[in-house]
């Protein structure tokens, strides 16, 4: 899940700061970080560099969102300019798999990993008398892995497909 979070924070932090998409536009900052631009560029006219510290501000904004469930790339992708992400996504993924597959099995994914990181990877019980784990298949997450590394290549392949169309 790290190697996808990770490639949309990368990739919208890089992003072209003129002609931005509506979604990255109109993206919510901080007001502090509005205030502080303003009074660094009324202190130090010619060596503020404002787009240098807007780009600042946008990492750090972004670094506090994820991009891991089927809604969350969604939006990373139309911070990034494309829409219908899924579509696109759907492809460059390999093996070949419908939209709602992918959805599907991301959201899974997302799923299993916050059971683990989150819940202890407890089974969920109405009347526990003991504690009980989820079972857990080592095959299985080599297979997401894999899938992700696929989802993750299929991601950077409609995002470079979408910016030669523009």
């Amino acid at each position: 899940m790290a190697a996808l979070d990770t490639y949309f924070h990368w990739a919208i932090a890089d992003a072209p700061l003129v002609n931005m998409p509506s979604a990255l536009r109109n993206l919510e900052i901080p007001f502090e970080d509005l205030i502080a631009l303003s009074e660094a560029m009324v202190a130090n006219r010619e060596k503020i560099r404002p787009k240098v510290r807007a780009r600042h501000v946008l990492e750090r904004v972004i670094l506090t969102k994820t991009f891991q469930s089927s809604r969350n790339v969604e939006t990373a992708m139309q911070m990034l300019g494309v829409r219908k992400a899924f579509s696109k996504i759907k492809e460059h993924i390999t093996p070949a798999q419908s939209v709602s597959e992918i959805k599907d099995r991301l959201d899974h994914i997302v799923r299993r990993r916050n059971q683990i990181v989150h819940e202890g990877d407890l089974q969920r019980q109405s009347r526990p008398r003991s504690i009980k784990r989820q079972n857990v298949d080592g095959g299985e997450f080599k297979d997401d892995i894999v899938w992700l590394r696929s989802l993750v290549d299929a991601v950077d392949e409609a995002l470079k497909t979408a910016s030669l169309k523009k």
